[in-house]
């Protein structure tokens, strides 16, 4: 939900459910959980009171993540971002508290699990596309280049800064209801202009190489006569994007295969919208 103090990490609040298919219940007290992925630590966990019961017990934690390898820590977090399953581990545990008795902190510390992360289900994190700038260099039928200088709005909904310094996208851009064009964006050097809440902002990218292979020619026609002769055109692309995050407490990251579900990519002004010219 935010950056912790002291610029310790984020804070991270978790609904965990344990599924325990023992006859045994037991009270553990506040407890300290390590949270890893592959080995590697992303962050610390905390409950004030451990009840293990039988079936499902339902769990809140809060703590701070701050993963010690940005490399494992990006694919984490890229499958989080793409709605795909991660599973990370728990453990070792330790006690909260003083009173704690022996045999529990040896319980605690022997304590390891695999821990299910579901992906992210939230709003879209890139909402919108501007084509600021745009150039076409038709090789032939199915085969044309492309650079551009793109501005994309990102609302991230989970609290905490960051900037973005890179970005790149796969996308099908559908005009009429028909894919017409696909866009493979390398990953390219990108400004951002932050908004009004942390997590919000423009980023505005100027990529150059991009590859664009036409995915049905009626369609691409329709849209380049529409960019062409009109005061402007909008489009819609579905595929992944992906980012560099920087200026962020959980460090570095490279986070890909971020879904762009059915984006609004408009272009404007047109040809058409050029004073003294008249495009029929």
């Amino acid at each position: 939900p935010g950056d912790a103090p002291q610029g310790r990490g984020i804070l991270a609040k978790i609904n965990a459910t344990i599924h325990n298919p023992s006859i045994l219940q037991i009270e553990l007290g506040g407890v300290n959980l390590s949270l890893s992925y592959k080995d590697k630590h992303l962050g610390d966990l905390h409950t004030d009171n451990l009840f293990l019961g039988l079936g499902a017990t339902h769990l809140s934690l809060t703590g701070i993540l701050r993963p010690e390898d940005v490399l494992s820590a990006g694919e984490f977090f890229s499958a989080y971002m793409g709605g795909h399953m991660a599973v990370a581990s728990t453990g070792p545990g330790s006690c909260s508290h003083d009173e704690c008795p022996s045999w529990m902190r040896t319980l605690l510390h022997t304590l390891k699990s695999n821990a299910s992360v579901p992906g992210y289900q939230g709003p879209p994190v890139l909402q919108k596309l501007d084509a600021q700038q745009l150039g076409l260099t038709l090789n032939s039928d199915i085969d044309v280049s492309m650079n551009a200088t793109l501005a994309v709005k990102i609302a991230a909904p989970f609290g905490f800064t960051f900037a973005i310094e890179r970005l790149s996208a796969d996308v099908n851009l559908s005009f009429g209801g028909q894919a017409s064009l696909n866009l493979d964006i390398p990953l390219s050097t990108a400004t951002w202009d932050p908004g009004p809440a942390p997590g919000q902002g423009v980023v505005t990218v100027h990529a150059t190489g991009i590859n664009a292979t036409v995915l049905n020619h009626t369609a691409f026609a329709q849209s380049l006569k529409q960019i062409v002769t009109g005061p402007s055109a909008s489009l819609v692309a579905f595929g992944v994007g992906g980012v560099t995050i920087v200026h962020c407490l959980l460090g570095n990251l490279m986070i890909s295969g971020i879904p762009i579900p059915g984006l609004a990519v408009d272009i404007n002004p047109g040809l058409n919208s050029i004073p003294g010219m008249v495009v029929e």
